[in-house]
C-alpha cells in the first residue's frame, strides 16, 4: 500500500481530451508487461552480480592449496583492496552517461551492448597474470556495467506508476542476492576443476561465468522492450492505454531532456537527502558483497566450505525484503558486540543483518522515483542516486580489516552506524513529505475559496471527467470515501425541516423565480398548471407549499396572511361564488403574532386554519 505522506503531491495538467479504459483492460496489460520486462530483467541482473562479485570467491577459492587469485598473480592486500576499488571509481563515473545513452539508443540496444560488452571482460578476467591486468580489466568492467542497475530502476519508471515500481524493483534485487547466493555455490563446484586444462579454478570461474553474458545478449537484444509508445508486441490499443495510464506520474520515452529540468534536478536538495540514504545502505550492501566468503573465512571455514558457506546469509536476503534499516542497524552491532569466538552467533546474525540490509533498496529507489517530476529528472536523479551512493560502497571496501578476524569490529561497527544515520534520514524525508503536503493542501484549500462559482462548477466537471477516466485509482477511492461521508452526515440529521430552513428555501426559489426571463416565467407557469391538471390526488401537498410561500412572505413583509378559500369538490367557484370565511378563519383577518413569528410547538401549525 503505498503511503501518502511518502510522497510529495502536486497538480497535473490534464488535456481537454479525456481517456475512458476498464480496470480488467488494465490489468490484463499489466500482467503482459510483467512478463515481458521482470524476468528478462532479473536475469541480466543475475548475471551482472555474478560478474562484479566472483572476485571475492576468487580470492578465497583453493586459498588452502594457494591455487587462489592473490597467490597465483602475486597480490598484496593493498593491491587486492585497489583492484576492488578502481571498479567502483569507473562504475561511478559512468552510471549517469550510461543513462542518458540508454535514453538515446533505446533500452534493448544499449542493455544488450552492455550485457555483451561485462561478458566478455569477465572471461578476459580469467586470463590476467599480474596486478596491471587486473586494475586495467576492472576498471573497464566497472564502466559497462554502472548503466545497468540505474537502466533498469529507470526503465521502470517507463511502464510502471509509482505505486507498483516496488515490488518489481524488489524482484530485480533480489536476483542479486541470489546471484551472491550461486556465487558461492558455482565457486564451490568450479574448485574441483583446479588444474584441468592447466588453469587454476578461479580462471575457470571467470570463463565460465562470463560466457552467459555473452550468449543471452543476443536474446536480450530483440526481446527486451524498449518505451509503450513503440512496443510492437502490443496492439495499438494497448500501446495507447499503457502510454494514458501513466501519464503524469511516469516517464515517457518520446519527451525530451531539457537544460531547465536537468538544473532544477541539481538544486533540488531534497533528493541529496535520498541520496544520503542510499549512501548509509550502500555501505552493507558493498563489505557484505565483497567481503561474506572472507568473514566465514574468519569464522573458521577455509577454501571450498567457505565458498558454500557464503550461500544461506545470500538466499535469505530475499525474504526480508521490505524490513527496516534500524533493524539491520541493530543486527551490525550485535554482531560486533560478541565475543571474537562466537561463530555460531555471529553467523546467525550475518543471515538476519544481510537480510534486513538488503531489503531497504527496493523501497529506497521506488521513493525517489515516485517523488521525479519528469523524464529529465528521472534520467539525471535515478543514477546520481546510485553513484553518489558509491561512496558507501568505497568506506565499505575499507571496514573489515583482516588484522580483526574473526570478530571484525570496525566492520560491523561501521555498518550499524551508517544503517542507523539511514534510518534516521528516512524519518526526516517522511517529515518533510509530510509537511509539504500540508502546505499544498492548505495552498489548494485557499485557492479554492478565491474561485468563482464558475470556475468551481469547471473545476468538479473536470475532476468527474477525470474520475471516470480512471477507475480504480486513488483519486476516485477518495471520491467515493467522501460522498460515502456526506450520505451519512445527511442520513443521521433529522427529515422534517425546521420553520427557518423552509424559509431560507422559499427566498432562495423567489430569488430564482426574480432572475428569470419573461419566457422562463411563463415556461414555470405552464409547468405548474401542468402538474395540477396532472396531479388532482396532490392538490393538498400544491395547496400546502402555496401557504409556504405566503407565510414566508408575511414573515418578511409583516403584512397580513390573507388565504384563498378553493372551493369544495363538486362545486364551482363561479357558480357558487366564494365561499363565507368560517369562524376562526384567518380571510380577510391579520395572522396572531405567534405565528407570524413562528412561536407555535409545531412550525406546522403556522401553515393551518385553527
Amino acid at each position: 500500500m503505498q503511503d501518502s505522506n511518502d510522497t510529495e503531491k502536486w497538480s497535473h495538467s490534464h488535456s481537454e481530451e479525456v481517456y475512458y479504459y476498464e480496470p480488467e483492460a488494465e490489468r490484463r496489460l499489466v500482467r503482459r508487461i510483467d512478463m515481458r520486462l521482470i524476468p528478462a530483467s532479473m536475469l541480466v541482473y543475475l548475471l551482472c552480480f555474478l560478474d562484479r562479485s566472483n572476485i571475492g570467491n576468487a580470492m578465497v577459492l583453493n586459498a588452502d592449496t594457494h591455487d587462489d587469485l592473490v597467490s597465483t598473480t602475486h597480490l598484496s592486500a593493498q593491491e587486492y583492496t585497489t583492484a576492488l576499488m578502481i571498479f567502483l571509481v569507473s562504475y561511478t563515473l559512468f552510471e549517469t552517461p550510461s543513462n542518458y545513452m540508454l535514453k538515446k539508443f533505446r533500452p534493448s540496444r544499449w542493455l544488450a551492448f552492455l550485457m555483451f560488452s561485462w561478458g566478455a571482460l569477465t572471461i578476459l578476467l580469467g586470463a590476467v597474470h599480474d596486478f596491471g591486468g587486473i586494475v586495467g580489466v576492472r576498471f573497464l568492467l566497472g564502466a559497462f556495467e554502472a548503466g545497468l542497475f540505474p537502466g533498469m530502476i529507470y526503465c521502470l519508471t517507463f511502464w510502471y506508476k509509482p505505486d507498483e515500481r516496488a515490488v518489481r524493483a524488489a524482484m530485480v534485487v533480489a536476483c542479486a542476492t541470489l546471484g551472491g547466493a550461486f556465487g558461492g555455490a558455482i565457486a564451490f563446484g568450479i574448485g574441483r576443476m583446479d588444474g584441468t586444462g592447466g588453469l587454476q579454478a578461479w580462471r575457470w570461474l571467470f570463463i565460465l561465468e562470463g560466457i552467459p553474458s555473452c550468449v543471452l545478449a543476443v536474446p536480450i537484444f530483440f526481446w527486451f522492450p524498449d518505451y509503450p509508445e513503440t512496443a510492437p508486441w502490443l496492439s495499438p490499443a494497448e500501446r495507447e492505454l499503457a502510454c494514458q495510464r501513466i501519464k503524469g506520474v511516469a516517464s515517457l520515452g518520446h519527451a525530451k531532456i531539457t537544460w531547465a529540468d536537468t538544473k532544477a534536478t541539481l538544486v533540488d536538495w531534497r533528493l541529496y537527502l535520498h541520496y544520503t540514504a542510499f549512501i548509509a545502505i550502500s555501505v552493507p550492501f558493498s563489505s557484505i558483497s565483497l567481503f561474506s566468503p572472507t568473514i566465514v573465512s574468519g569464522l573458521g571455514y577455509t577454501g571450498l566450505q567457505a565458498q558454500l558457506f557464503t550461500v544461506p546469509p545470500k538466499e535469505a536476503r530475499s525474504w526480508g525484503a521490505f524490513l527496516s534499516l534500524l533493524t539491520a542497524s541493530i543486527s551490525f552491532f550485535a554482531q560486533g558486540a560478541l565475543p571474537p569466538r562466537a561463530f555460531k552467533a555471529r553467523y546467525g546474525l550475518l543471515c538476519v543483518a544481510v537480510s534486513f540490509s538488503f531489503a531497504a533498496i527496493p523501497p529506497l529507489l521506488s521513493w525517489l522515483t515516485a517523488n521525479l517530476r519528469t523524464t529529465s529528472a528521472s534520467t539525471l536523479a535515478v543514477p546520481l542516486n546510485v553513484s553518489i551512493g558509491q561512496i558507501g560502497q568505497f568506506i565499505g571496501i575499507y571496514i573489515f580489516k583482516a588484522n580483526e578476524a574473526p570478530g571484525y569490529r570496525t566492520g560491523h561497527f561501521t555498518n550499524a552506524a551508517f544503517l542507523m544515520l539511514g534510518a534516521a534520514v528516512v524519518l526526516v524525508l517522511r517529515a518533510i513529505y509530510t509537511r509539504r503536503n500540508r502546505a499544498n493542501e492548505l495552498e489548494k484549500r485557499k485557492k479554492w475559496a478565491d474561485m468563482t462559482d464558475e470556475e468551481k462548477a469547471e473545476a468538479n466537471k473536470k475532476r468527474r471527467e477525470r474520475l471516470a477516466a480512471n477507475p480504480g485509482t486513488q483519486e476516485q477511492k477518495d471520491e467515493r470515501a467522501r460522498k460515502e461521508r456526506e450520505r451519512i452526515a445527511a442520513k443521521e440529521q433529522p427529515r422534517t425541516k425546521t420553520t427557518e430552513q423552509k424559509a431560507a428555501q422559499a427566498v432562495k426559489e423567489k430569488e430564482r423565480y426574480k432572475a428569470m426571463s419573461e419566457e422562463e416565467k411563463a415556461a414555470k407557469k405552464q409547468r405548474d398548471a401542468n402538474w395540477r391538471a396532472d396531479n388532482p390526488d396532490k392538490m393538498d401537498q400544491y395547496s400546502e407549499r402555496k401557504k409556504i410561500d405566503r407565510a414566508v412572505a408575511a414573515l418578511e413583509t409583516g403584512k397580513p396572511v390573507k388565504f384563498r378559500n378553493r372551493p369544495k369538490k363538486g362545486g364551482s367557484s363561479s357558480a357558487a361564488g366564494p365561499a363565507p370565511a368560517s369562524e376562526g378563519s384567518w380571510e380577510g383577518r391579520e395572522a396572531p403574532a405567534q405565528v407570524l413569528h413562528g412561536d407555535t410547538a409545531d412550525p406546522k401549525n403556522i401553515f393551518h386554519r385553527p
